[in-house]
């Protein structure tokens, strides 16, 4: 870091506020809308090029966005303008970096806002370019392996609870095994488990030998402290 420059934030990384959208004057499109809290919703038109870097201004500071494709700023946020030949997404882990001294710029009153004027002339050390390139490869691809993950559980989590529901709110394996089929996608110990028939119930059919009752009659629910 001896070879790192002495700046500021304005000269690496020109901020401008967001630009107001309804969503009422919003047509429907595939581009993004990115707020202080995210993408919020789509339109038809964009006011960015991406890839963009967007920081929340008003209401939640401190949050910060990376976005490869074009995009629609909200007024609720700072854009990177210009990247001033930077690596866009180094520029982005570096706002991520600085995320809490952003929330200590807070200069709203009922609601928190954030200026670039007070964030551009903070004094700041930075890489070269090939250095930035190098360090944005690196957390890209963590980044890119986490998302990965998160996608994988959210797969895994749908699926468990189609299972769920096929077995224990649609009965599939009662119905198979009462009609002398083998429920599909189970063994035949597992499949053993299930009765073979129903019984009526006041929530109408439900498998022979399982009951009705109130939630607190098999487990205690309490209110946390």
């Amino acid at each position: 870091m001896d070879e790192w420059e002495t700046t500021t934030i304005g000269q690496q990384a020109t901020l401008q506020r967001g630009i107001d959208t309804t969503k009422a004057q919003q047509r429907p499109g595939k581009v993004p809308v990115v707020s202080s809290g995210g993408v919020s919703s789509y339109r038809d038109t964009a006011f960015a090029k991406g890839p963009g870097v967007i920081l929340g201004r008003k209401g939640t500071l401190g949050t910060v966005f990376y976005i490869e494709e074009d995009y629609w700023p909200h007024d609720t946020t700072l854009w990177v303008r210009d990247f001033h030949g930077n690596e866009p997404r180094f520029v982005y882990y570096f706002f991520r970096s600085i995320s809490s001294d952003l929330v200590a710029l807070d200069v709203g009153s009922a609601n928190p806002a954030l200026n670039r004027n007070h964030v551009h002339p903070i004094v700041i050390q930075w890489p070269k370019l090939y250095e930035q390139q190098a360090i944005a490869r690196i957390l890209g691809a963590l980044d890119d392996k986490i998302e990965l993950n998160c996608r994988m559980n959210h797969t895994l989590e749908e699926m468990a609870w189609a299972i769920f529901k096929s077995w224990f709110v649609d009965f599939e394996p009662v119905t198979a095994r009462a009609e002398g089929r083998q429920p599909y996608g189970m063994n035949a110990e597992t499949a053993s488990l299930f009765p073979s028939a129903f019984q009526d119930s006041g929530l109408g059919p439900i498998p022979r030998g399982w009951q009705i009752g109130p939630l607190l009659g098999i487990a205690a629910v309490i209110m946390g402290s």
